[in-house]
């Protein structure tokens, strides 16, 4: 059983380094490891280039290697080497207690992140993850958001692909109508239109670990379901996944987005922490944009024909034992080639016809090198733009990114990254 009844008997001792990074020995966190080493090579802020960081894994050989290899992007990078096995709360309690934030890419979450959480909050270190499982979001929410709140840790899971992108869009659109048009908004529908980039083993096995724990689920919590908690009066009909179709206010056929059911809850969530600030009846979609009727109905077949295979124990044995497995990814050229796209709007909830679009746009291969230097800035983000803000929102929790960091997180991630927030 986890240690949530502990959190108030721990005391945060003094941190040995500012960021250390667990899961380092996978591939999207040794992609982290190379884009802090970058950064700290590169960066003329001060508090960036002076920044004190370790990885972690299981693995103290793989470790070492990883730590000679980041030599080779930044001779001066010394980063510390710490061994921790979420199987020993131990080992995972001497890493936490060294750091004052973590970065955790240690998937599949539900199965290993869960005691880093734990000790993070015991001792009051921040942290950010990767995760795209709504099941250890509602996990680790019910475990820690109330003493994390009281304690003042920072807890964000999903800032990577799923879902900055996606909440700060929402996020972005929604202060925009409010500043425009003065009022609350009804629903943002956020499309991705084109993207490329590859496929981890480590994220195929976390999609079929997922369904392998659908029975340890427990009951959805109302926000993430429907807009507005407890409101069994709203009409507005939630569904994460979107079908086939075509939406007049975007112009484009309409398919769905495996990774619109993490991306719509934490945009729901992001406006239930914010009070509903987003719109009383506020509601939010997402799915795949295009511009060929066929290739929305060829991309719908496919997604629901695997959708109802992976639920099939045979099928997900087969995926498992012949798939990409862990540790594998795409090249080095595929990360830097690839791109995303997101074309969204949002339909002021005074006037049908008040209308604002955003157009998102970032750099490399999105679930990885993007992922990897997204997490990173939220990281720093919550370090050097937060914490020392006087007028945050939240102490601390477990937070969305778009309520724990909002614009700043906007602002860092247009000038570090040249990723785009075209908001009009």
């Amino acid at each position: 059983e986890y240690l949530a009844e502990t959190t108030t008997q721990t005391s945060k001792k003094m941190s040995t380094y500012t960021v250390v990074v667990f899961g380092a020995t996978g591939f999207t966190g040794a992609l982290v490891a190379e884009y802090l080493a970058e950064t700290t090579r590169d960066s003329t802020d001060e508090k960036i280039k002076g920044l004190t960081w370790a990885i972690s894994g299981r693995n103290q050989s793989r470790l070492e290697e990883i730590k000679q290899n980041l030599k080779k992007i930044n001779p001066k990078a010394n980063p510390g080497v710490i061994v921790a096995d979420s199987a020993d709360q131990g080992s995972i309690d001497n890493m936490v207690k060294q750091a004052k934030i973590i970065i955790c890419t240690a998937g599949p979450f539900y199965r290993y992140s869960i005691p880093v959480v734990d000790a993070c909050v015991r001792f009051k270190v921040h942290y950010v993850d990767i995760t795209g499982e709504a099941h250890f979001i509602r996990k680790i929410a019910s475990l820690y958001h109330e003493d994390a709140s009281k304690n003042g840790t920072f807890i964000v899971p999903s800032c990577g692909f799923d879902s900055v992108p996606s909440d700060l869009t929402a996020f972005l659109i929604v202060d925009r109508i409010q500043k425009k048009f003065n009022s609350k908004t009804s629903k943002v529908v956020n499309y991705a239109t084109n993207m490329s980039g590859g496929f981890s083993g480590g994220t195929f096995n976390t999609i079929l670990d997922a369904f392998k724990v659908r029975s340890e689920r427990q009951p959805r919590d109302a926000s993430q379901r429907k807009p507005v908690a407890g409101d069994s009066t709203n009409n507005y009909k939630q569904l994460d996944f979107m079908g086939f179709g075509y939406d007049g206010t975007a112009g484009l056929w309409t398919a769905p987005f495996i990774m619109s059911a993490i991306n719509a809850k934490a945009v729901r969530k992001s406006n239930e922490l914010l009070n509903h600030a987003y719109g009383s009846k506020f509601a939010y979609q997402e799915g795949m944009g295009m511009k060929s009727m066929w290739s929305a109905l060829g991309v719908t077949t496919f997604m629901f024909t695997f959708m109802i295979l992976v639920l099939l124990k045979p099928f997900r044995y087969l995926m498992g034992r012949f798939g990409p497995q862990p540790g594998t990814g795409p090249s080095k050229e595929q990360r830097e080639k690839g791109f995303f796209k997101m074309s969204a709007y949002g339909i002021s909830e005074n006037n049908s016809k008040d209308i604002v679009r955003a157009n998102v746009v970032g750099k490399y291969d999105p679930g990885y090198k993007g992922t990897s230097q997204m997490v990173t800035e939220s990281a720093l983000c919550i370090l050097f733009d937060v914490l020392s803000d006087e007028k945050k929102p939240f102490p601390g929790g477990v937070l969305t990114p778009a309520s724990a960091m909002g614009h700043r997180l906007a602002d860092r991630l247009r000038t570090r990254l040249g990723m785009r927030f075209d908001v009009e």
